[in-house]
Formats: C-alpha cells, sequence, structure tokens
C-alpha cells in the first residue's frame, strides 16, 4: 500500500466537518449557562498537574518553585464563556497566564510574558506576542506586574458566525480586544495542555503564585461539560470516520482509516489538524497495529496521543486515560530526561531508532491522525 500524506492547509479548508453523535458525552456533565463555576474545587491533584509543583492551601491553588508548570482542570469548552482569575505572583519574574479553549483549539493569555515586555494573546497568525502590534488589539506593551500584589484577570471569548471575540481586563484595565478567526490562534508546544478543549493554568521561569480564584461562566449559547477521570465529552468527540474529502488519501486497516500529515508539524499543529478533521491522534492499542504503522509509515516520525506527567513515568491519551498498550520502544527509549520531554511518538525507520519514543514537547514530527474510539468494545 502507498504511503499518503495529507497537505494539512488544503484539506482543512476543503473539507466539512460531521458532528459528533449525542452519546459521545460519556460520564460528561453539562454545565449550566449564566452562573458562577468555582474550577478550584475541581482540580485533583496530583492528577490534573501537567508539569510543576502544585498544591491546595487555605482554598488557594499554589504553584510552587518548578521550572514551568502547567496545570489542567477537569472543564471542556467551547467559546462563549467569561472566566475571572484572581492571582498573586509571590516571587519571580516569570509570566503567569491562562490556557483557553476555542472551538475544541486553544489559545493562551500571557500576562508579564517575556520578561514583563508584553502581556496579551500568546500567538496570533504565527507570530508571538513580542511580534505583535498593539494596534492588533492582542497585546500591550510592556506587561510588568508586581510581586506580592493581587491581580483580577477577565477573560471573555465570544465566537459566532465562524469568528471569535476575545476581551481581557487586568484589574479593570483592558489589554485584549481581539476579533478574528479562531484558525488564526494557537497555543506554544510548551503550553499547550494535553486535551485542548480544557482550560489550564501555567507559571514561568520557576516563579512563585497563588491563584485564589478561578470562576468560569458560561454564556447562553455556550457550551461546557465537567470532566470525569475519563476526558470524553461531545466538544472534542471524533468522527467515526474521516470526512469524505479525504477517503482517498487514507489507508485503511480492517475498517479503521489514518491519514499522515504532508509535513512534520509541531504537537500544537498536530492538535489543530486533528480537531479540524474531527478525529484524535494515534493510540495503538496493539501489536498488529504498531506493525501495520511502522510498515506504512515509510521512515517517517509519527506523533501519538500519549503523554505523560514530567515526574512520573504513567503514558497517558488525549483523554487522560491510562494507555492500554505500549508497544516496542527504540534503543535507548524512552529517555524520561529533563522536563520537557514528555509526549510519545513512534519512528517508523528501519535501524535501532525504529520503535517508540518519549520527545520533547517542541519537536516537529508528522501527524498520524485516525477516527473513531480506540476501545470500542468497552465503550
Amino acid at each position: 500500500m502507498t504511503i499518503r500524506l495529507l497537505n494539512v492547509v488544503a484539506i482543512c479548508l476543503a473539507c466539512s466537518i460531521a458532528v459528533a453523535d449525542d452519546d459521545a458525552a460519556g460520564n460528561a456533565t453539562a454545565l449550566p449557562t449564566n452562573e458562577s463555576i468555582d474550577l478550584l474545587e475541581m482540580v485533583k491533584l496530583p492528577d490534573h498537574r501537567v508539569r510543576g509543583t502544585w498544591k491546595k492551601k487555605d482554598g488557594s491553588l499554589v504553584c510552587d518553585v518548578s521550572p514551568d508548570a502547567l496545570l489542567m482542570f477537569p472543564v471542556a469548552v467551547k467559546a462563549g464563556y467569561e472566566l475571572e482569575c484572581e492571582f498573586t505572583r509571590r516571587a519571580g519574574a516569570g509570566s503567569f497566564g491562562v490556557v483557553c479553549p476555542v472551538g475544541g483549539l486553544s489559545t493562551l493569555v500571557t500576562i508579564s510574558g517575556w520578561k514583563g515586555a508584553v502581556s496579551g494573546l500568546g500567538k496570533v497568525n504565527g507570530k508571538i506576542a513580542p511580534e505583535l502590534p498593539v494596534s492588533s488589539g492582542a497585546v500591550v506593551k510592556p506587561g510588568k506586574i508586581e510581586n506580592g500584589k493581587r491581580y483580577r484577570l477577565q477573560i471573555a471569548c465570544i465566537q459566532n458566525r465562524g469568528r471569535v471575540w476575545i476581551k481581557a481586563t487586568l484589574n479593570q484595565r483592558p489589554f485584549i480586544n481581539w476579533k478574528g478567526p479562531p484558525e488564526a490562534l494557537a497555543s506554544s508546544p510548551g503550553w499547550g495542555v494535553p486535551c485542548p478543549e480544557t482550560i489550564g493554568i501555567f507559571v514561568t521561569g520557576s516563579s512563585l503564585a497563588d491563584i485564589h480564584k478561578l470562576q468560569l461562566t458560561v454564556a447562553r449559547g455556550g457550551e461546557a461539560y465537567r470532566l470525569g477521570d475519563d476526558f470524553q465529552n461531545p466538544i472534542s468527540a471524533p468522527s467515526p470516520s474521516p470526512p469524505k474529502e479525504i477517503v482517498d488519501k487514507c489507508i485503511n486497516r480492517n475498517g479503521r482509516y489514518y491519514v499522515f500529515s504532508q509535513k512534520p508539524i509541531n504537537i500544537i499543529e498536530a492538535q489543530m489538524l486533528a480537531a479540524k478533521l474531527k478525529g484524535r491522534l494515534l493510540t495503538i492499542s496493539s501489536a498488529e497495529e504498531e506493525a501495520f504503522i511502522l510498515k506504512e509509515g515509510r521512515g517517517i516520525s509519527l506523533w501519538m496521543s500519549g503523554w505523560r506527567q514530567s515526574a512520573t513515568r504513567d503514558w497517558r491519551d488525549e483523554r487522560n486515560r491510562p494507555l492500554r498498550f505500549i508497544g516496542r520502544w527504540a534503543r535507548s527509549q524512552p529517555m524520561l530526561r529533563g522536563f520537557w520531554e514528555t509526549r510519545l511518538a513512534i519512528h517508523t525507520a528501519a535501524g535501532t531508532g525504529q520503535g517508540w519514543h518519549d520527545y520533547p514537547i517542541a519537536r516537529k514530527n508528522h501527524a498520524c491522525i485516525e477516527w473513531g474510539e480506540e476501545y470500542p468494545a468497552a465503550e
């Protein structure tokens, strides 16, 4: 069978997305609209930690010294919501920020980024915040905050007719007022949460921070779900099959379709591609499936759904479930080295490098997208 590579841009513009089945909610619970919902009380530690040292103390969520800390909340949200966050940076000069879901993807609202040079959206149209002009409505410069001072961050995310409007204030002073297509927004590889439809908090540069309050209000017409241990939810539920426009570019194994991106891309771009195609990143659940991917990959490296918390060897998928199958690691793998080698990929070229790898989150690999449930008999 000949490998078929997917042109990411062309297909994403051409395909029409199928609507997920209603029963995709699983153990997710729909959240009410027009009510303030306390997100801090939902956090379960260490389960929802991605990186860093987090604890609960006196009703606050505390981030202690760690190079770059990231936490996700068990809530899936589409655009059409408001967030209110009160926080204090106790020490350090790093940034504080919120990972904000936008239609199944995510973007970053960064406070005091780049040593206080800028606050605003982390990336727009491929440009990071320091490269964006203030006239864009996406940033303010400078954006420095003071240690020991309590701040109130308010974020509104509204989506209508294929466009998103993000507004934000810090202590009632506006610093974001941006409108545009959601595809223009992205997280950086270092700050994307494993489940991009969820809300996250990050603290950089070994700074110390207390999050005193984080409340979500779902607007009328918005959509949000409280998630169980399994993050299954209707927002990110994959379609049973690929869009008809790309079926001829897919490879087929026992009725299951796979497609590879044409070029290597970072993990955030791979997540975005999966969301646009209403699919999911590759999860390998048997030796037979592993052999098929190794054969059809023809020498390229492929992102998988697997990730781990920085201090553990507990590999999970995009729904925060422990992986049920671990295949053949390449020689000297997994490295489990440093703070960043927390994403899973498979290298298909013959030789000692063939097999599973834990790769740094900033690396670029081809995306492998598949559809349907990985374990349909158990669902």
